[in-house]
């Protein structure tokens, strides 16, 4: 009887405990349904919510869709994984346009930002994201890029070519975001490699320079002058920025302009410098083991192989960015990524708007992931083949074990921190005025 009786309660045990987790399972099947619920609440919301601000301007893509390396008569579009210096100023003169309801990065409390100490900082682009845009005074309205920085360097109050940095003080945090949308001002995040060639260059009062602007034609055209003055801002006394006064030969006038923006005459190089990211043995391998990739796992790729169908409703009024393979293969054949980084964030980005604009257990979303598993694994592996040539277009060295220091930083270890870009391209205005 003891036994039976033992027997008994440890049946009535094991069901309590089946029950118990079947009473769990359901609780969570019903909160995802729940969630799932909220989410299309919310997709439908916001679509129903595009489509009246639609009704006054459409949104414009263009200005992200290129394929082409930054070069002469382009404006510069951010990749993850870039090297940049941002200038104070030249933001400030941005918001004049562009206006936010935020404090600017300088003027922020976490951020500990010493003025007029640091005009510019050392900064790399950890991550880029995309937003529709409130209100336009056009009809077209361009897509929004949030930019996500962190501060690496600041510069050094007496800098010489041979040292411009040194290490972010402790106390200080360093990460902040900007917005950015296409424009005609003078740049105010210019790759790393770029300004330090132009705070490097010894421009003195009497240098004849020229300048490349890019004509109403869309041809570049290159204008000739002479340094007349160098200036000195009252709110940055060490800033750079339109530090440089030159009077053209051809009609006169005069225009402030930053040491990068210029070149000092006679020059036998071109006008900046245009190098990619990488090889380009080693771009061509990249594009063949996509290819190869898509190839072998059509079912997963075939969805994301072209862009997504004009027939789709709705979908650009909730994907702010649509990006595809086939853009992905064409830059790489144009060598457009200047970082492994970069490339991984537009393979990250086909399944963040698979996941936008689908639910999440759906069917197309499985080969989405699936499909970002398969192709970041290809890249790890190819970060590690290609050791000596890191797509930050410098040759790879290795990351410093511990932080900068104040006494030790010289230009070679800043250098080591990041991989630099390239010089780069970039025009002063998209006309000149």
């Amino acid at each position: 009887r003891e036994e039976r009786e033992r027997k008994k309660k440890e049946k009535l045990e094991r069901n309590q405990r089946r029950e118990e987790k079947q009473r769990r399972r359901n609780e969570k099947q019903k909160m995802r349904e729940e969630k799932q619920i909220r989410k299309e609440k919310q997709k439908e919301t916001k679509r129903k919510n595009n489509n009246s601000i639609e009704r006054t301007f459409t949104y414009s893509r263009e200005w992200l869709n290129t394929t082409e390396p930054h070069r002469a008569g382009l404006s510069y579009l951010p990749q993850r994984g870039d090297a940049v210096v941002y200038c104070v100023q030249g933001h400030q003169e941005y918001l004049k346009y562009y206006p936010i309801s935020e404090a600017p990065p300088w003027r922020s409390e976490k951020l500990h930002w010493r003025i007029p100490d640091w005009p510019y900082v050392l900064c790399k682009i950890e991550d880029i994201t995309y937003a529709f845009p409130t209100s336009s005074t056009t009809h077209e309205a361009p897509i929004v890029m949030v930019i996500g920085l962190s501060m690496l360097a600041v510069p050094l109050k007496h800098a010489s070519s041979r040292r411009i940095w040194y290490d972010l003080p402790g106390k200080s945090s360093s990460q902040f975001s900007i917005s950015l949308q296409p424009h005609n001002l003078p740049e105010f995040l210019i790759l790393r490699d770029r300004f330090e060639q132009g705070i490097k260059t010894p421009f003195n009062v009497g240098d004849v320079v020229r300048a490349a602007f890019t004509g109403e034609d869309g041809n570049v055209e290159f204008y000739q002058g002479k340094i007349t003055d160098k200036n000195e801002s009252d709110d940055w006394p060490n800033s750079p920025w339109g530090s440089l006064q030159v009077t053209y030969d051809e009609g006169g006038g005069d225009e402030q302009f930053s040491p990068w923006e210029i070149q000092k005459m006679p020059c036998n190089e071109p006008f900046y410098w245009l190098e990619n990211a990488a090889e380009p043995a080693l771009c061509d391998d990249l594009l063949r083991k996509i290819v190869a990739v898509c190839n072998a796992n059509r079912s997963e790729a075939a969805p994301f192989l072209n862009p997504v169908p004009s027939s789709v409703q709705g979908y650009k009024d909730i994907v702010p960015y649509p990006i595809d393979l086939s853009i992905i293969k064409s830059r790489l054949s144009h060598r457009f990524y200047r970082t492994i980084s970069a490339i991984e964030h537009d393979i990250c980005l086909i399944k963040k708007n698979c996941d936008l604009f689908n639910a999440e257990d759906s069917a197309i979303c499985k080969k989405a992931n699936r499909l970002e598993e398969i192709l970041l694994e290809l890249f790890e592996n190819v970060e590690i083949q290609a050791n000596s040539q890191e797509p930050g277009v410098t040759r790879k060295r290795k990351r410093p074990t511990e932080a900068l220091s104040m006494q030790e930083t010289d230009e070679n270890s800043v250098e080591n921190e990041i991989y630099s870009s390239r010089r780069s391209s970039r025009l002063r205005r998209n006309a000149r005025y």
